[in-house]
């Protein structure tokens, strides 16, 4: 590190230096992080560390999560229902600054500072395989949360079928009777509404229901130009026939998907927890 280092909260004032920073980190406009910080600042929320005065990096904590349905080493459920979660997003260094060490030492000090503000624990998403390694070393997390990729190119059924657009408050109780039983992450409904303002025209969040059975599978839906990504698809029994329709209702022959019950790296957590647990929706 270079010079004198400052890490605090960012003020509503300290905006322009948030959007300076995420723009020069990552493929995101303007209009982009100000929506984010509309829907997510508070105070302590962000934190700016500083060079001597200048602004060189920051990172976001997105506060309203848990994990859920937690079991214990005896197969039970856990003493206590849920932990609390701060969701470390978009930490970033100008490029000026890199290589001195400012994205480590804000990912520390934003998982210290989410534990002093009352969250149980820091989790994050890391954006690829190299910053496992990165968040590990350098602000102590392990691996807690995998899933499940499925991409598969399918010819589209929509018969029988039905897809409904519903509401944010609707997906997350339908999302929690779903996933009741499994180790997950609970979060609140805002989260579903910041997921249908970025996920593009003819995404969002869907019911898709099987007239023949009544089986109906939760689908949080994001618009591509070759291909529907479904970030979630939540169902009871297979999965597939869901895959169909969808790839049939949104008009592509393509259809990736996040499930529950994989084993493929996710995202992590600052202390180890005692099972694998599901994430679903995430700002990736």
């Amino acid at each position: 590190m270079g010079g004198l280092i400052r890490i605090a909260s960012a003020e509503k004032s300290d905006f322009p230096a948030l959007v300076r920073i995420w723009t020069a980190s990552f493929d995101d406009t303007e209009r982009d992080v100000i929506r984010f910080l509309n829907f997510f600042y508070s105070p302590g929320s962000s934190l700016l560390l500083f060079e001597n005065g200048k602004p060189a990096a920051a990172a976001h904590l997105i506060s309203g999560s848990a994990v859920a349905g937690l079991i214990g080493p005896d197969g039970l459920p856990m003493r206590k229902p849920e932990i609390t979660c701060a969701y470390l997003y978009a930490v970033g260094v100008l490029p000026e600054f890199r290589g001195r060490g400012y994205g480590a030492a804000v990912s520390r000090r934003a998982a210290e500072h989410s534990r002093e503000t009352g969250a149980d624990i820091c989790v994050t998403v890391p954006a690829d395989s190299g910053l496992y390694k990165f968040y590990k070393k350098n602000a102590g997390f392990e691996t807690a949360f995998y899933a499940k990729t499925v991409d598969a190119r399918l010819c589209g059924n929509t018969d029988g079928y039905s897809v409904l657009s519903i509401s944010p408050d609707e997906y997350s109780d339908r999302r929690e009777n779903l996933l009741a039983g499994r180790p997950h992450l609970r979060y609140a409904p805002r989260w579903s509404e910041y997921f249908t303002t970025i996920c593009g025209a003819g995404g969002g969040l869907f019911e898709i229901k099987d007239h023949s059975t009544g089986e109906a599978a939760l689908a949080a839906v994001e618009s591509d130009m070759d291909r529907v990504i479904l970030k979630e698809l939540l169902c009871r029994g297979g999965t597939k026939k869901f895959l169909e329709a969808a790839a049939g209702f949104f008009h592509k022959s393509r259809v990736t998907a996040r499930l529950p019950g994989g084993n493929e790296p996710f995202a992590m957590a600052s202390q180890a927890l005692s099972r694998s647990v599901y994430w679903g929706i995430a700002f990736d």
